[in-house]
């Protein structure tokens, strides 16, 4: 079965923006604040590293109702069993990703336009995330993103069968 994710509280951690904390401490403070899920996002990352933060970040959340969700990485999101991953549009295809992590672990994906939400009318998701409402700093190497146009966009969505949420920023 499934796992269930609250998705109320949603943290997505980033090793620049967490500083001088750190992921584990801001993961782990924010737990204690009420975080219901906390995504590993570290794009400089291998599979290895990935896998280490992720445990240390499985013993920060024990005990909370924060859960744990991979960005991007199957390899380190099968390895750790984590109950969710999450892609961006450009990290794979939605099915590749469903098919590499089977039908149980959660698949999570970003979307900044209605027609990116075509996939998942066809392959299992748990979650659309867009936005941010507004322009936010690029990462470092990223191109600057127009803010979501998804505004309303859910409501007009009812073929969709996932959870939908938008970035504050």
């Amino acid at each position: 079965m499934k796992p269930q994710i609250d998705l109320s509280f949603y943290l997505v951690l980033d090793p620049q923006l967490c500083e001088p904390l750190g992921m584990i401490e801001t993961a782990r403070m924010a737990a204690a604040g009420g975080a219901t899920a906390v995504q590993l996002r570290h794009k400089q990352a291998d599979t290895r590293q990935m896998v280490e933060l992720g445990r240390a970040l499985q013993q920060a959340l024990a005990g909370s109702a924060a859960t744990l969700v991979i960005n991007d990485d199957v390899e380190a999101a099968k390895a750790l069993n984590a109950p969710a991953l999450h892609i961006g549009q450009g990290d794979m295809p939605v099915a590749r990703a469903r098919a590499l992590i089977g039908p149980d672990m959660l698949l999570g994906l970003s979307v900044e336009t209605p027609e990116l939400s075509r996939p998942v009318r066809l392959i299992p998701i748990w979650s659309i995330i867009s936005g941010p409402g507004r322009s936010l700093p690029p990462p470092p190497n990223r191109i600057t993103k127009r803010p979501s146009a998804l505004t309303g966009w859910h409501r007009s969505s009812g073929s969709l069968r996932c959870r939908w949420s938008r970035l504050a920023g």
